[in-house]
């Protein structure tokens, strides 16, 4: 574990000095919130707890969301294509103890940008909740890894470093694109609640609102167990069929 720890503190290091990703991050998100919500800095409105949670865990999906696919799953894809991985590979001799590292090092960040984006969002709605408070960072320790699983999916593409990119984007796009559409079609519904964007919004909602004493239906604890299982095992599958050597050079 000594070496998941150094690798650890190269991944923090690095994820501080990325200011350009902070920005996509977290300043996106908060100036949008600001755009949206400043008005009620000025003049509040009556909301409910539940109203100011379900605002707040979109944000906390995007925020997790893009983190994750930013500096995890797709930055593997690009550390595999300038061989930057398989020299940590050879280092650290596990796929797994470089996946942790880069986790455990993107969880400390959410933490950060979580609570950032949580002290602006109670600011502007001039309250204190501590279902968004304590729901926030809960959610982020509860459900990073379980997303993460799920974006392993991607590293099964045999794609080179330009490319990656542009898959993200249509990526994200259409996992938000998703939410917009209500539907009662059965495949969209399942659709939906294997979104990642789907998953992080409803369960963090979910577990905000259990810090305020709501306790979930056991359908829902099914659903939630259910989902979490099948991104678990997408992240085993996925991770085992990653290969370290870089595209450009089997070509």
């Amino acid at each position: 574990m000594n070496k998941v720890k150094a690798l650890y503190k190269v991944y923090i290091v690095s994820s501080l000095n990325n200011k350009v990703v902070f920005m996509y991050n977290l300043l996106l998100p908060i100036v949008y919130l600001l755009a949206t919500n400043l008005k009620y800095f000025f003049q509040p409105v009556q909301t409910t707890n539940q109203e100011l949670i379900n605002t707040a865990s979109y944000f906390w999906a995007y925020i997790i969301i893009v983190t994750l696919l930013n500096m995890v799953t797709f930055e593997m894809l690009s550390e595999r294509e300038s061989g930057y991985f398989k020299e940590l590979f050879f280092i650290v001799g596990s796929k797994w103890h470089i996946l942790l590292a880069d986790l455990l090092a993107q969880v400390t960040i959410l933490v950060l940008e979580i609570t950032l984006f949580n002290i602006v969002f109670l600011v502007i709605f001039r309250t204190i909740n501590f279902g968004i408070l304590l729901g926030g960072l809960l959610a982020t320790l509860l459900l990073t890894i379980p997303v993460t699983c799920s974006s392993c999916i991607f590293l099964i593409l045999k794609v080179k470093a330009q490319t990656a990119p542009i898959i993200e984007t249509i990526t994200l796009f259409g996992m938000f694109t998703l939410l917009g559409i209500k539907n009662e079609n059965t495949l969209i519904k399942i659709v939906n609640l294997l979104n990642p964007v789907e998953y992080l919004a409803q369960n963090s909602n979910n577990i905000s609102l259990l810090m305020l004493g709501n306790i979930p239906s056991g359908t829902y604890v099914i659903q939630f167990i259910t989902i979490t299982t099948f991104y678990i095992l997408i992240g085993v599958w996925g991770l085992s069929k990653f290969t370290i050597s870089p595209i450009e050079n089997r070509a």
